[in-house]
C-alpha cells in the first residue's frame, strides 16, 4: 500500500470516523446521491439526464471492473474501522459517483458543495481502510470520463430530435 493511503487510514478521529461511516452505509449513501440529483435537477435541468445516464453506466462499469481486475482491499492488510467487504478494492464506487456528480456541478451554486462533499468522499474511503489513493483515484477519473460521455450522448441526441 502506498504511503499516502497508510497514512490516512492510520488516522483515527472519533467525529471522522462516525462521518466516515454514514458515508459508508449504502442507504444513507443513496439517500446523499438521491437528494444531490434533485439538486442538480432543480439547478441546471440540462444536467441531470446525462449525470443519471452516467450514474447507471458507473454501476455496472464498478461492479465489472471489480470483478475483472480484483485487486484485494487494504483492510486485508490492516486493522480497517469497518468490516472489510468481499469484492475487490479498483475502483471506488463510491468515488466514481462523487466524480460524475462534481463534474456535473461546475459553473453552478452546487459545484463547493459537491466538490466539498466529493472530497471527504475521496478521504473517507481511504480513512475507513476500504480503499487505496490509486482506487479512488481511478474512480474519480472513471466518474468525469462516464459524465463527460454521458453529456456529449445527450447533447447529440438532443440535437439529432429537434
Amino acid at each position: 500500500m502506498d504511503w499516502l493511503s497508510s497514512l490516512i487510514a492510520g488516522l483515527d478521529n472519533a467525529a471522522v470516523t462516525a462521518t466516515s461511516l454514514a458515508f459508508d452505509d449504502y442507504g444513507r449513501s443513496l439517500a446523499i446521491a438521491l437528494l444531490a440529483f434533485l439538486l442538480v435537477l432543480r439547478f441546471s435541468t440540462h444536467r441531470a439526464s446525462p449525470l443519471f445516464l452516467s450514474l447507471v453506466l458507473s454501476y455496472f462499469a464498478v461492479n465489472i471492473l471489480k470483478a475483472v481486475i480484483s485487486f484485494p482491499r487494504p483492510c486485508t492488510e490492516l486493522a480497517a474501522k469497518v468490516a472489510c467487504p468481499l469484492t475487490g478494492s479498483f475502483p471506488s464506487g463510491h468515488s466514481t459517483i462523487a466524480g460524475a456528480f462534481i463534474l456535473s456541478s461546475v459553473g453552478t451554486p452546487l459545484f463547493p458543495l459537491f466538490l466539498l462533499i466529493g472530497g471527504f468522499a475521496f478521504f473517507s474511503r481511504i480513512y475507513l481502510g476500504l480503499h487505496t489513493f490509486g482506487d479512488v483515484a481511478a474512480g474519480l477519473a472513471i466518474g468525469v470520463v462516464l459524465y463527460s460521455v454521458s453529456e456529449r450522448f445527450y447533447h447529440a441526441y438532443r440535437k439529432a430530435v429537434s
